[in-house]
């Protein structure tokens, strides 16, 4: 179920709204928690409630008191004189003995803010914010939650989903003009390196890359990718595949060598460039899948081999 609708359920629990399914849920799950501040899953409770709590840690965000008579409003942790956030979070050192007062516990004899007790350990900005606050009666109304994400305060499917997006950052979301983005993107990163911002700090040499005829008696491996997966298992089958086939050419002697620096890496084995290996891999995607084996050499590779037994080399541009 949808994130957002799954807290428009949880905000009829969590607020105290009166219909039948709610009763049967706080029955079934309140387990000593009547006011259903924090709940609990079971690996035995239903999939809609251990859903439902997964999303019950959004409304700490939003859930802001109506403190009527106080009893029941934490003076402290609870959000009741600003909606964005509580005294603990701004950081305010509150005395020991004061830890767990209610708002009522703030009232004097005569039903005023107590400002000789509040000055004591409050700053001066939310003592101001109290005088224009009218303190809890004892007649009052009870004390509701509401939903300080809308400014009627009252709950929306719509802002609840603002709530999710702004919590797991809207930069994972996936751009409505995706193109644009990676336009924008490019764009950028040109810009900072016309500014000698964003330079990379590799330099660049020009390199003379050749097939190496091996040692007598030794047989060279040469792979490259193609299929349908990724490049690297691409390389890693044309290695597994040789290395098999090596045994049943009597071949003893043999070094693998392979164009990828992850497979080199995972492998151990140095890299050198294998343009036969390249050429193979392109007429593999020609081909449906499994191994082919070539006893002559294909007509369309007679120029490269040719190029590799006489050493000849090309020139490639590489990063140092």
């Amino acid at each position: 179920m949808n994130k957002a609708a799954l807290m428009k359920m949880g905000w009829a629990i969590r607020s105290g709204e009166d219909a039948l399914w709610i009763e049967v849920m706080k029955g079934k799950y309140d387990r000593e928690n009547r006011n259903f501040e924090h709940v609990v899953a079971k690996a035995q409770d239903s999939s809609l409630w251990k859903s439902l709590v997964q999303t019950w840690h959004y409304f700490d965000r939003c859930e802001f008191r109506n403190i009527g008579k106080g009893n029941f409003v934490r003076a402290r942790t609870y959000k009741w004189l600003y909606k964005e956030t509580s005294i603990e979070a701004m950081r305010i050192m509150v005395p020991e003995s004061m830890q767990y007062l209610m708002v009522k516990d703030l009232v004097d004899d005569n039903g005023c803010w107590n400002f000789d007790l509040l000055r004591t350990w409050l700053p001066h900005n939310i003592i101001s914010k109290m005088y224009a606050l009218l303190p809890p009666q004892n007649d009052g109304d009870t004390e509701t939650r509401v939903w300080s994400g809308t400014d009627n305060d009252q709950f929306s499917i719509a802002s609840a989903y603002k709530l999710n997006r702004e919590t797991h950052d809207e930069t994972r979301l996936r751009p409505i003009h995706p193109w644009r983005y990676i336009l924008d993107c490019h764009l950028q990163y040109i810009t900072t390196n016309v500014n000698n911002i964003a330079l990379s700090t590799r330099q660049q040499m020009e390199v003379d890359i050749a097939w190496q005829q091996p040692e007598a008696g030794w047989v060279v491996l040469n792979t490259d990718d193609t299929g349908i997966c990724s490049a690297y298992l691409a390389e890693l089958w044309g290695v597994l595949d040789g290395l098999r086939l090596a045994p049943e050419g009597g071949i003893t002697k043999l070094k693998v060598q392979v164009d990828s620096r992850v497979v080199v890496q995972s492998l151990n084995s140095p890299n050198i460039g294998n343009a036969c290996a390249d050429a193979l891999a392109n007429m593999g995607c020609d081909h449906g899948p499994g191994l082919r084996v070539y006893d002559q050499c294909p007509s369309s590779l007679s120029s490269l081999l040719l190029m590799d037994v006489m050493e000849i080399s090309t020139s490639r541009v590489i990063s140092v």
